[in-house]
């Protein structure tokens, strides 16, 4: 055979040139033998078309793989117009003069021809099945990346933004940095002068006439005044209190 037959039976499609047999119908439907098996038990009906197949001869087991004695002998003793009528049922292609003898023969049909044709548009019937799920697929994976390019721009955006807020941030701190950096060293040089400014200040007091620096005197300097005062105004309490004979405490 140029091409292989399959299964009729949508659920089977098995490849039936691989089986070696199958079984033909007088409708053109061929099945594998299991499936005939389980289809033909109950009912003489094609499940393939509905036809009713009730003669003996309208459901046939048929070798597809024939031996060459079965070639010669299963045509022969048949007339000439019987022999055409079944090569042309069985042809796939019917030339002008078979085409004639077919019309005056019924019924005229190319079972190869009608399960090709059938083949085909089973085929076609899958691919454009196939087809529309994959222009369902197609579209729902382009609103897919839609969704994603959508998604993803939106997350470029809030990266950029913050990229931009972290070198501000980066910015700032270098900057709050270098501030404090230089506050540092102020308060260094500031501590520095004041450590130094005590350390003269202990050495020598001004107003002292550069004499060392001493608490006592300072106090007693600044107390001098206040006893002074305190003397001349006592002088007489403590002069009538001699006098009298008191001592003074």
């Amino acid at each position: 055979m140029e091409e292989g037959f399959h299964c009729n039976v949508l659920r089977c499609r098995r490849r039936l040139d691989l089986e070696g047999k199958a079984v033909v119908t007088t409708c053109c439907h061929i099945f594998c033998v299991q499936c005939a098996t389980d289809l033909f038990t109950a009912a003489r009906v094609c499940p393939a078309c509905g036809a009713s197949l009730a003669e003996p001869d309208d459901v046939v087991v048929s070798s597809l793989a024939p031996s060459a004695d079965y070639r010669s002998s299963v045509l022969a003793g048949l007339a000439p117009p019987i022999i055409m009528e079944i090569c042309t049922r069985a042809m796939r292609y019917q030339p002008a003069h078979v085409a004639r003898w077919a019309r005056r023969l019924t019924p005229a049909r190319s079972f190869y021809q009608y399960q090709t044709t059938q083949e085909a548009a089973f085929q076609a019937l899958l691919l454009r099945n196939v087809q529309e799920r994959n222009a369902v697929l197609e579209k729902r994976v382009h609103n897919i990346i839609l969704e994603a390019n959508t998604e993803v721009a939106h997350l470029n955006d809030r990266l950029a933004r913050a990229e931009a807020d972290a070198k501000v941030e980066r910015r700032k701190r270098q900057e709050l940095g270098d501030s404090l950096r230089t506050a540092n060293k102020e308060y260094a040089r500031l501590k520095t002068q004041h450590e130094a400014q005590l350390r003269q200040d202990v050495r020598t007091r001004p107003g002292l006439g550069g004499k060392p620096y001493s608490a006592a005197a300072e106090l007693a300097a600044a107390a001098a005044p206040q006893v002074s005062a305190l003397s001349a105004s006592q002088a007489p309490f403590y002069s009538t209190r001699v006098r009298l004979g008191f001592r003074c405490t």
